[in-house]
């Protein structure tokens, strides 16, 4: 009865990500297409061919993106579909993990704690990795936990963590107490391959790219004392929409004696809270729904419900788990920015929106044209042109470029430097994410593009232009002087 209720938990994660499919990918995922793109059309890991630039920190992700695209699938379908079955895996693998520790209990509480979490399934729809990093760490923890009762070396967990390191470098805070833990079973080696991993694709880092970190930590690192109240407002946020706060603070229980946790549950336990440490380090994130703490979510929960069966009372324990279990529905409300209907109301208005000015640019403009913007992934997914970054993610304009802490309170959108942006000859110039301020009826223009607007340079060179969006409102664009519009572009 038991591993039916787990496989119907996952079953049911699987749903409820694919009730998210309308709200996703987001925009970033996109951006990781066109660097597997050119990976398999033999232009190397780049964004706009000849300039290298680390314009992304999951290789494993672009990866299997590249794989599929090699096979001639849908990138945004191979996205989706492996997230879906991500999310499922996680609950799947926890579930088991809670049979095997209690093979007494009728109710893996916490497979379907994660399963009917909406922050979690959200991403399953959203791209990026997150819910398969979250597989892999879970894969991680059955599979030492297994080698831990059979007292054998845990290749199957190290392989698992190797890969996870590999999707997103942070995992080398789960490799360090993997190696410790098992160090003292006399059996590191099961660690190695983590390791090679991080140290490998930190070598291939700096010889490709030139740089020891990628080139999103220029964009996106602040000053410590922001970073930290960024991140602590970032975890207040989490907590709320996934009740991440909470769960790491439950599965602190597992250090009582009385719950017996042996050498995976205290690395476990280890490598959850430095990552959540880390992610209050770093800021946080921009994307909805926690994005940062969604792959180690699942461990929380199952150490917390560990915990919690081991020393609670029944009754207690039963109370609680319901309220766990009821919890993350609060986040359906439309009281919270980050409710359902608010993603997708925010995927219509934005990747919808992207994806059409994506295929419109394409069909208008030359290919030698170069379009200078801000959200570069489902734009420059589609449209195939050269693109100017003018966050720099993809280019060397934010590296050394002091951040702007009053232009925006967006994580990761502090940075712009409008000479390096003008110094390469944009043809087009697109502003305001490609919308119009609704009251004026003019261009939007972001906070970090101010800079820009304002230079005499661009007042000076660049022209105004409307272009048609089929089934959709026009386009403004902004052409330098001297060089071809677009068809159907008007003088505004």
């Amino acid at each position: 009865m038991a591993r039916l209720l787990v496989l119907l938990a996952a079953f049911l994660a699987c749903l409820h990500a694919a009730s998210f499919l309308d709200s996703g990918p987001i925009d970033d995922d996109f951006i990781v297409y066109r660097y597997a793109r050119s990976l398999i059309e033999g232009d190397g890991l780049v964004y706009n061919t000849g300039e290298r630039f680390e314009g992304f920190t999951v290789p494993l992700w672009l990866f299997w993106i590249a794989g599929g695209l090699r096979l001639g699938l849908d990138p945004v379908a191979v996205s989706q579909t492996t997230s879906i079955l991500g999310a499922g895996l996680a609950v799947l693998l926890i579930g088991l993990a809670w049979a095997r520790r209690f093979p007494g209990s009728t109710l893996p509480a916490p497979a379907w704690i994660v399963a009917v979490t909406p922050a979690f399934a959200f991403h399953g729809a959203a791209g990026l990795g997150t819910t398969l990093l979250a597989a892999l760490l879970c894969t991680w923890l059955v599979l030492y936990e297994a080698a831990e009762r059979r007292g054998r070396t845990a290749w199957g967990a190290g392989l698992a963590l190797a890969l996870a390191c590999l999707l997103r470098q942070e995992c080398a805070l789960f490799a360090v107490p993997f190696l410790v833990f098992e160090a003292r079973r006399g059996r590191s080696v099961a660690a190695l391959p983590a390791f090679v991993v991080l140290v490998g694709w930190t070598a291939f880092r700096l010889v490709y790219f030139g740089r020891l970190l990628p080139t999103t930590y220029d964009v996106k690192k602040l000053p410590l004392l922001v970073d930290l109240a960024y991140g602590a407002r970032y975890l207040g946020v989490a907590t709320i929409t996934t009740g991440v706060g909470l769960y790491a603070l439950g599965a602190t229980s597992v250090l009582h004696p009385r719950v017996g946790a042996r050498s995976a549950l205290f690395a476990a336990l280890t490598g959850a809270l430095a990552h959540l440490a880390y992610v209050v380090y770093v800021g946080g994130d921009f994307v909805l729904f926690a994005r940062f703490f969604v792959p180690v979510l699942p461990i929380f929960v199952y150490l917390a419900c560990v915990g919690l069966r081991t020393l609670l009372p029944r009754a207690l324990a039963v109370g609680a788990l319901v309220v766990a279990l009821a919890a993350p529905q609060w986040t359906q409300l439309d009281l919270a920015s980050e409710s359902r209907a608010y993603t997708r109301a925010s995927h219509d208005f934005n990747e919808k929106r992207w994806i059409a000015l994506g295929h419109l640019f394409q069909d208008e403009l030359a290919q030698e044209t170069t379009l200078a913007l801000s959200p570069i992934g489902a734009i420059g997914w589609y449209s195939r042109l050269r693109v100017i970054d003018i966050l720099g993610l993809t280019n060397a304009s934010a590296i050394g470029i002091e951040p702007n802490l009053e232009s925006t309170r967006m994580k990761g959108h502090h940075r712009s430097n409008a000479s390096f942006v003008l110094d390469a000859l944009p043809d087009v110039v697109l502003l305001g994410n490609g919308v119009r301020d609704p009251a004026t009826g003019r261009p939007s223009v972001s906070a970090w593009e101010r800079e820009l607007v304002m230079h005499p340079r661009f007042q000076n060179g660049y022209i105004q232009m409307m272009l048609p969006v089929p089934e959709g409102d026009p386009v403004d664009v902004f052409v330098r002087k001297g060089t071809q519009p677009p068809r159907n572009a008007v003088p505004r």
